[in-house]
């Protein structure tokens, strides 16, 4: 028992001190001089889920009502469980035209193997690290025209200020980014509407050769309304010029839920190619 207890400590004693300067410059080759910074690739795929989301569906109508909710979220993939909050505020400045939409993550907690912190190039000193902090993210809906039936046409400007921490860690890039997005959708009959939107998703990268990475934005809907409660399908993501780790694409099915003050919503997503979660998640929000 005793040399079985000596060897796990032993053993544990290795791994830990395995994870020093040493190994990691080993794991990026090191030129002897450089922040490590520069070697947190900041790209969708080597980073967390929440570093460079794809932007929700837009479709084509500026909401209604000023809202604040919170919504919780689980991201699963191989190597990595990810558990965060979020916080969403609307404010509704003319009805029907203009309104302005604020989120952030206050706190994520992520548990990622050895295989995958090697991946993403963490620096040593994050490798424990489990906690962090999201940025803020701004944007404003315009609606430029409304037609019968439920028709729309909207442009949404978002931008992403960096509040974030954890860079170390490769949870978030802690850089600015931006999108634009036109979007429309159109009534199916008396309960059916199909949404589409298009647009420029843009963010600033950490290497000297090229600044920012420039993708396009797009995506696709069809909900489906059954009184109180609305079923939607959507596809969505971004593909970057780069083509090195930056193309997310996602597939999701959601179920919202209206009442008089407080609504909520359930969503199943998949994501594919350089987003390689599959995220629950679940939100409620109060109207103002």
């Amino acid at each position: 028992m005793k040399f079985f207890v000596t060897s796990v400590l032993v053993t544990f004693s290795s791994v830990a001190s395995s994870q020093d300067h040493q190994w990691w410059a080993d794991n990026v080759q090191w030129d002897g001089k450089s922040h490590w910074s520069s070697y947190i690739i900041s790209m969708p795929r080597y980073l967390g889920p929440n570093a460079l989301p794809i932007p929700e569906l837009s479709w084509g109508n500026v909401p209604e009502h000023s809202t604040l909710g919170w919504e919780l979220q689980g991201h699963f993939m191989r190597g990595d469980r990810t558990a965060n909050a979020v916080l969403r505020g609307v404010y509704r400045v003319t009805p029907g035209k203009i309104a302005l939409e604020a989120f952030w993550i206050p706190a994520e907690y992520a548990v990622v193997s050895h295989e995958r912190k090697t991946e993403r190039r963490v620096f040593h000193r994050f490798y424990d690290r489990r906690w962090a902090t999201g940025d803020v993210y701004v944007q404003t809906s315009l609606q430029l025209w409304k037609g019968s039936e439920g028709r729309g046409l909207m442009l949404r400007i978002g931008q992403r200020m960096p509040a974030s921490n954890m860079q170390g860690a490769a949870r978030f890039t802690d850089a600015p980014g931006f999108y634009c997005d036109l979007s429309t959708s159109k009534k199916l009959g008396a309960h059916w509407r199909l949404a589409g939107m298009a647009g420029l998703y843009i963010w600033q990268t950490n290497r000297d050769d090229q600044f920012q990475n420039d993708a396009l934005l797009f995506g696709a809907g069809l909900s489906r309304s059954f009184g109180p409660v609305q079923m939607d399908l959507s596809f969505r993501g971004y593909l970057g010029y780069m083509g090195s780790g930056d193309d997310p694409l996602a597939a999701a099915a959601r179920i919202l839920f209206s009442g008089e003050r407080w609504n909520g919503r359930f969503t199943l997503q998949q994501g594919f190619l350089d987003l390689r979660y599959t995220t629950l998640s679940f939100g409620v929000w109060r109207m103002l």
